[in-house]
């Protein structure tokens, strides 16, 4: 059973940054694209971002419990599997915050006809924690992904 943890650990890590990243730099790109305006943008965002949101709780949720029940795991240590589950907890918490305390007004401003002064610093908020909590999960996907002692390459000519 801790061998399936450490492996679903690792990808619901991994599949995070990936799609987290995809998603950031597709909506990145039809913002840039001057193919929409800023009412179907809005709309785009108001439509996609929940989505964003829900897949990065269930993927760091998952990551999170997963690390803590590799405590066991003959390849894993104690501290790699507690530093993943507290980094990928933090990152949980600070994806908390960031949804109820940002981006939830934030898409009630987008919703409206025009968008108010509060805004702009909503949106570098969100940008900024956005950033940190995948910060925070890059070192939880390198410690979780590093091959432990048992589980290196072993040059062939080392033997």
């Amino acid at each position: 059973m801790s061998n399936f943890c450490l492996a679903l650990c690792r990808f619901c890590l991994s599949a995070w940054l990936g799609a987290a990243a995809l998603f950031v730099t597709a909506g990145v790109a039809e913002i840039k694209s001057n193919k929409f305006d800023a009412a179907t943008i809005n709309e785009l965002v108001v439509a996609r971002f929940p989505h964003y949101y829900n897949f990065g709780f269930t993927l760091v949720g998952i990551a999170c419990v997963t690390s803590f029940l590799c405590l066991k795991n003959s390849g894993w240590s104690k501290r790699r599997s507690v530093i993943t589950g507290a980094t990928s907890l933090l990152a949980l918490m600070i994806m908390l915050v960031d949804y109820y305390q940002i981006f939830l007004p934030l898409m009630e401003m987008m919703k409206a006809d025009t968008l108010n002064a509060d805004f702009e610093p909503y949106h570098n908020a969100s940008k900024n924690i956005n950033m940190l909590s995948l910060s925070i999960l890059l070192v939880s996907a390198w410690v979780a992904c590093w091959p432990g002692p048992k589980n290196r390459l072993v040059d062939p000519g080392e033997s």
